[in-house]
């Protein structure tokens, strides 16, 4: 059976109910260590986006 996450169809409800933000001071330290501009590649709905750009 394959089943798969129909995105389109929950991307404008997918902030209300995705509210980790665990994964943020990962990113952020990553991001930190680099020297130059920082490409963040399908940045969805900018949950991890706004906060590097920040």
């Amino acid at each position: 059976m394959s089943e798969y996450i129909k995105y389109d169809q929950i991307a404008d409800i997918y902030d209300t109910f995705v509210r980790t933000q665990l994964d943020i001071p990962f990113f952020l330290n990553e991001a930190s260590q680099t020297k130059g501009e920082l490409l963040e590649l399908m940045c969805g709905t900018g949950r991890v986006s706004v906060p590097l750009a920040a």
